[in-house]
């Protein structure tokens, strides 16, 4: 499967902005043969952007897993790279949990180890994501350090989250507590055993300082990631 050098609307029918980040646009959208509901990223496609949009579309075609969400399809149009994958109505991590009566360490436990299955599938297959974050945009972590739910939080998380500004989240939980990371745009193919330097910079509290410091790097900088969220949870 290639980028399509032709307009996608011959064949979706696109729909409301359904997510936004520094350099993409997500939309709704509908396949107009088969009427199914998808999910259309429009990545901003220039000098500075060429490389990480195709970079994106190349490392989803290959996804084989119902934690993450292959391309469908990609097309090169105007100044974008479209990308078509399956629509969620799923929840960000911090809201799922909120909706929760009660949110447990064994709820922070299943949550850690679908994420850690999920990336060490991407490890095996020499993909390292570099971006894993939570969002807490509606301020449940307080001042005091403590979430403004029922859901527990460790004491003193507002130094991670009570100032942080960034993009939407991109670890999503259905209602059946199934997890699906998403958001692959700073995700890299490392070939070299010994990891490699990347330019691919995410949220700085949940960056590991190899990455920050432009040093080699390989899957273990996503294990930091994760470090990060189960202190928070």
């Amino acid at each position: 499967m290639e980028l399509l050098r032709e307009n996608p609307e011959k064949f979706y029918l696109f729909g409301e902005e359904i997510g936004r980040g520094k350099y993409a646009v997500v939309k709704s959208c509908m396949d107009k043969q088969r009427k199914e509901n998808l999910a259309a990223k429009l990545i901003k496609y220039d000098e500075e952007t060429e490389n990480n949009a195709k970079q994106e579309f190349e490392i989803m075609k290959t996804f084989k897993h119902d934690r993450l969400l292959a391309a469908k399809n990609g097309y090169i149009v105007q100044k974008y790279v479209v990308i078509l994958m399956d629509r969620l109505e799923n929840k960000e991590l911090l809201d799922f949990l909120a909706e929760k009566t009660t949110a447990s360490e064994e709820d922070a436990s299943r949550v850690i180890a679908q994420l850690v299955e999920t990336l060490n599938y991407l490890h095996t297959q020499n993909v390292v994501h570099l971006d894993v974050r939570i969002h807490d945009s509606s301020g449940r972590i307080s001042r005091e350090g403590t979430r403004k739910t029922r859901a527990s939080c460790v004491k003193n998380s507002e130094i991670l989250l009570g100032q942080l500004s960034c993009p939407p989240a991109n670890i999503l939980m259905s209602k059946e507590f199934k997890l699906t990371l998403i958001d692959y745009g700073n995700a890299r193919k490392i070939m070299a055993p010994n990891g490699q330097m990347v330019d691919a910079v995410g949220v700085t509290e949940f960056t590991a300082p190899e990455v920050l410091n432009f040093e080699m790097t390989h899957w273990a900088a996503d294990m930091w990631s994760v470090g990060v969220l189960l202190y928070i949870l």
